[in-house]
C-alpha cells in the first residue's frame, strides 16, 4: 500500500493516455424512472415488476408517456408499443448528443461515457432486436443509398 496520506480513490489514474484527477465516476443512470425516455420507459421501477404505467398511476401524479425506438416493437408482451422515430427526429436526436458532446469539452472534461447497452435509445439502433428498420438507419447498409 503507498505511503500517500490521500486514500487511492482520490489519487490520479491514467488510462490509454488521459489522466484523471480522481477515481470518482458515475455509472448509467436509470431509464425507468425517466420522462419522455427510449423503448422501456414509461413503466414502474423494477420492484413493481416495469409494468406500464396506468390511469391509477397518472393519479398519484405518475402520467404515462409515448415512448420512441428505433422501431415500433414493444420491449415485452407487457410493455407499450413504441412509437418508430422519423428521419427528422433521428437526425435531430444525433445532433442533440453532439451538443451535449461538445458541452462536455466546455466543461473541461477528458473523458465521457456512452452507454449503448440495456435498451438505451442508442442502443435500440445497434440492436437487431429493436431495429427492424429498412432505412439507413437500420437493417443491411448496402441496401440504401
Amino acid at each position: 500500500m503507498p505511503d500517500s496520506p490521500i486514500p487511492l480513490l482520490f489519487q490520479p489514474i491514467t488510462l490509454r493516455g488521459v489522466t484523471a484527477r480522481n477515481r470518482i465516476v458515475v455509472s448509467p443512470m436509470c431509464q425507468y424512472a425517466s420522462q419522455d425516455g427510449g423503448r422501456k420507459g414509461s413503466v414502474c421501477e423494477p420492484w413493481e415488476g416495469y409494468r406500464s404505467l396506468t390511469p391509477a398511476d397518472a393519479a398519484r401524479g405518475r402520467v404515462a408517456w409515448q415512448t420512441v425506438s428505433a422501431s415500433a416493437l414493444a420491449a415485452n408482451a407487457q410493455a407499450a408499443t413504441p412509437r418508430e422515430l422519423d428521419r427528422d427526429e433521428i437526425r435531430a436526436m444525433v445532433a442533440c448528443w453532439r451538443e451535449a458532446a461538445l458541452r462536455t469539452l466546455d466543461a473541461d472534461y477528458d473523458i465521457i461515457e456512452v452507454h449503448a447497452a440495456h435498451s438505451y435509445l442508442i442502443h435500440q439502433f445497434l440492436s437487431p432486436l429493436a431495429n427492424r428498420r429498412t432505412d439507413a438507419y437500420g437493417g443491411d447498409s448496402t441496401r440504401h443509398t
